[in-house]
């Protein structure tokens, strides 16, 4: 987890309860915000309003409501536009590594 985050161009912070309420997930939001990466909240579970310590990370930045295929088709385009070229890393570049951190997936997904 920590490899990932300090090799981020940015991180997306997935916004719903059981997100909030992983200690795992909690470590690396707050590691992301400690090396001052920068944040793209996106709300996955409908109606979700962040509370507690993820409340206090999102704060007032802009999100993206991607948490149903309505939202996602009006919410995409602008993500993406946020998004921009961030992550996308050096195309030309031999060392560059991809590295998910999809441990957390059953996490946020509540499996």
């Amino acid at each position: 987890m920590a490899q990932a985050v300090e090799g981020a161009a940015v991180v997306l912070i997935c916004m719903t309860e059981k997100y909030k309420d992983s200690p795992n997930c909690r470590t690396e939001a707050e590691y992301t915000h400690k090396l001052r990466k920068d944040i793209i909240p996106l709300r996955l579970q409908p109606q979700y309003n962040p509370d507690g310590w993820l409340g206090a990370l999102v704060g007032t930045k802009l999100y993206f409501d991607l948490s149903s295929e309505e939202r996602m088709e009006v919410n995409t385009e602008a993500f993406m536009k946020e998004l921009g070229d961030r992550g996308r890393g050096d195309q030309d570049a031999t060392d560059a590594v991809f590295l998910p951190v999809t441990r957390h997936t059953a996490e946020v997904e509540g499996d």
